[in-house]
């Protein structure tokens, strides 16, 4: 192959240039380097990054679009994947980008990689096309190679003063407080007593909240308590975890769903925390496996964080699977900062990409997955701050996020927020808020959430390490009204409530990122949870805090078949099909155009005209929703118009059942919030019920459709040879939704929906 097909950056001297392998000498200073890989446009068939997948309930094949990973049965990646060899030292494998869905028809592949060099000069690399990926894939298809200084920047951080004369003392999440004064108002706490032993049985029954730490839960509970009990339960935790060959989820531990993901992210925090916090009940063998494992995975994280730039921590963002990996990394580095030398360099790293995370997060406090995914970043906060003494507390995103998860608190906007586990981490998120920020609204906030949950879960209340830890004081509710309305201005998400505390009717309608259009500008990738095709016009309609209107739960297929906006054929977003993507344009982005909220009503306009598909000529889409407080009525009105005909239709997700009661006129039933939420705290909780009137239905056809959902392939609830769909999940499927079709009877150039809803 001849190396002038290969653009390459000025400090590259290409030595060999074979089908398979690139070797090549760049010269570069000490510290972080970065390279980028791009394909020759068409070089590469994009088809081969697609999954085929069963429908439910038609059971037929269908396609979803680019993948990383396919099903596990094949076990391998959709996306190339090569070995980056420095001076002789294999790195790791890194593979490509999912391609937006322009790039992806053109057949066009990017990926970002790092590595670090020690010394400055000469460096020899070594670019390994992986055995699997030879057949599709070859350095022939490579129009351009750079490799410059890493753009991500590490953090160094020193122990203070009482950790570093100290380091087998425990400090971490103590706040400052020795053992002793930690355990003396553990015990003064006489409301923890009966929850702490009930869940003693309820672990040793077996009993686990899915995605929530248990270690973590039980390493605070022997350190405060003592119990024998609680010390046996850690010690029997520790040892499995320690005791196990790897820590994968599959065999190939290279592979992102193996070693190298979340899962290690939480087991490290684990052992972390258990060794830390019971270091002096450990004996001499129990202790050497702790070492022994933290150094082995603190490793790998590390590593695996430079080398993988743009997946799983190498960035760092708020998202969960970057930093509910990197805070495994963080705290283990912390922990045993003392015995590892290269711990210096995995904190300095994983803090960066934590500071990182915070500067792209949305600015007041509203994520994506707001309890799920800010758990991990105040956890790392807090560390930090017993660890460094430094104060993350006053970063804009911090500052708001209990304001943020208090306003939702009765108005939840994805299924996460009214999972077990997204209700205590938002207790957690609070009582980090309350300790670490001496927040008085956010210590009110966690006693108004203990007291709600603990009736809620009864004999099954969960107990957090936060709980147990601190103690807060009664503090005073928030001084600004959180029962009015309210706009997340960054990431344009709009509440439209009534005025109960607990509202009778409620609109989420988000016109706007995930990310937050702040964070959009410091970030060069995003992902399912940074973007979401119901950022762009989705409305989320809620009867006394249940769901009856929202996204197709269940469904990976995403695009606008599967939430409540205008479609154009059927679909439209430029994710129809798909579920990953990266590289989007800043003009693809709806935008929340205003929003007011006056005595009578709330009005929100957006404009989603960005978020279809270029080449359907979309010239204008708008939605205005408006929320007639006192009636209460919600109305919703959209227009869009094109540049050339094609069919259009208003869709209306409904999460249970849908039936006609008149002519233009449907009452909506919500499905099981139990079921949907897989909470068994809702089980008995009843239907809810709103009436969905649409304006001039004689203009329109009018269907109630079953919805058709692709359950996701990665739970292992969906492979391609077998009709087992639900192997592995070990319980019912979901509740089939259904969806309001409101459709203009042919082509045309532009439409106004118009629908009236009022709950029953």
């Amino acid at each position: 192959m001849k190396f002038s097909r290969i653009s390459t950056s000025t400090n590259i001297t290409m030595v060999h240039a074979g089908r398979h392998e690139l070797a090549f000498r760049v010269r570069c200073g000490r510290g972080y380097q970065s390279g980028y890989v791009r394909l020759r446009p068409g070089m590469f068939d994009a088809n081969t990054l697609d999954c085929r997948m069963r429908e439910h309930p038609s059971g037929k094949m269908v396609v979803s679009k680019a993948w990383d990973v396919f099903n596990h049965e094949q076990n391998k990646m959709a996306v190339p994947c090569f070995t980056p060899w420095l001076n002789g030292r294999d790195l790791g494998d890194v593979w490509f980008d999912i391609p937006n869905y322009q790039d992806g028809e053109r057949g066009a592949l990017n990926t970002e990689f790092g590595f670090h060099v020690s010394h400055p000069g000469l460096a020899d690399v070594r670019l390994v096309v992986v055995e699997a990926h030879r057949r599709n894939f070859h350095w022939g298809m490579v129009e351009t190679l750079r490799i410059e200084p890493d753009s991500r920047k590490p953090a160094p951080i020193e122990p203070v003063k009482r950790v570093r004369e100290n380091p087998r003392e425990p400090w971490l999440f103590l706040h400052g407080c020795s053992a002793k004064q930690a355990r003396a108002q553990f015990r003064a706490n006489q409301a923890l007593r009966a929850p702490i032993a009930r869940m003693l049985r309820l672990f040793e029954a077996g009993h686990v909240v899915p995605y929530v730490n248990n270690e973590q839960v039980i390493a605070a509970a022997a350190f405060l308590t003592e119990s024998p009990a609680w010390i046996a339960l850690a010690k029997k935790k520790l040892r499995e975890l320690c005791s196990m060959p790897t820590w994968a989820r599959r065999p190939n531990p290279r592979v992102m769903h193996g070693d190298n993901d979340m899962g290690p992210g939480y087991n490290l925090t684990a052992v972390s925390m258990l060794a830390h916090l019971l270091w002096d009940k450990l004996d001499h063998e129990e202790r050497g496996l702790a070492l022994w494992k933290a150094r082995e995975y603190g490793r790998r994280l590390y590593e695996f964080s430079v080398l993988n730039k743009c997946w799983a921590a190498g960035m760092g963002d708020i998202v969960t699977h970057e930093s509910g990996t990197l805070l495994g990394q963080s705290i283990g580095a912390m922990v045993f900062y003392h015995e590892f030398p290269e711990a210096r360099d995995w904190l300095a790293w994983a803090h960066g990409r934590m500071l990182h995370a915070l500067d792209t997060a949305p600015v007041d406090g509203r994520a994506f997955w707001i309890s799920y995914s800010s758990n991990f970043v105040l956890s790392h906060a807090a560390a930090i701050f017993d660890f460094g003494g430094v104060n993350l507390f006053r970063m804009p995103y911090l500052a708001n996020v209990a304001d943020a998860i208090l306003r939702c608190r009765h108005t939840p906007s994805s299924l996460c927020d009214v999972a077990q586990m997204g209700e205590l981490y938002s207790r957690h998120i609070l009582a980090t808020v309350a300790k670490y920020a001496r927040s008085s609204e956010a210590a009110w906030g966690w006693h108004w959430y203990w007291k709600t949950l603990a009736k809620r879960y009864g004999d099954k209340h969960f107990v957090g390490w936060q709980d147990m830890l601190w103690h807060f004081p009664k503090g005073r509710p928030p001084k600004d009204d959180h029962t009015r309305s309210h706009i997340f201005k960054d990431t344009g998400m709009a509440f439209l409530r009534t005025s109960e505390e607990k509202p009778r009717f409620c609109c989420v309608y988000q016109s706007g990122m995930g990310a937050g259009r702040h964070g959009f500008r410091l970030r060069n990738r995003y992902n399912l949870e940074t973007h979401s095709v119901g950022a762009d016009g989705g409305v989320f309609v809620l009867v006394d805090g249940a769901f009856v209107i929202m996204s197709n739960p269940g469904c990976y297929r995403k695009g606008f078949q599967n939430e409540s906006v205008v479609t154009v054929d059927g679909a439209g977003h430029y994710m129809d099909g798909r579920w990953l993507g990266c590289d989007i344009k800043e003009s693809w982005l709806s935008k929340m155009r205003s929003f007011q909220c006056m005595n009578g009503k709330t009005v929100a306009i957006g404009d989603n005209t960005g978020a279809y598909r270029e080449e359907l000529g979309v010239m204008r889409s708008r939605r205005k929703v408006t929320l007639l407080k006192n009636a209460p009525c919600l109305v919703i009105e959209d227009s869009i118009q094109l540049r050339i005909p094609h069919k259009l239709a208003a869709f209306y997700q409904c999460t249970g059942k849908i039936k006609e009661i008149g002519p233009g006129r449907f009452e909506f039933i919500s499905g099981n919030m139990a079921e949907l939420s897989r909470n068994d705290a809702y089980k008995n909780d009843p239907p809810r019920r709103l009436v969905l009137e649409v304006a001039n239905p004689d203009r329109y056809r009018i269907r109630i459709m079953e919805s058709q959902m692709v359950l996701p392939y990665i739970y292992g609830m969906n492979t391609g040879q077998s009709r087992k769909q639900y192997k592995g999940i070990g319980t019912a499927p979901p509740p089939r939704p259904q969806h309001l079709a409101i459709v203009v009877p042919c082509k045309t150039r532009e439409a106004i929906f118009r629908v009236e809803m009022k709950p029953l």
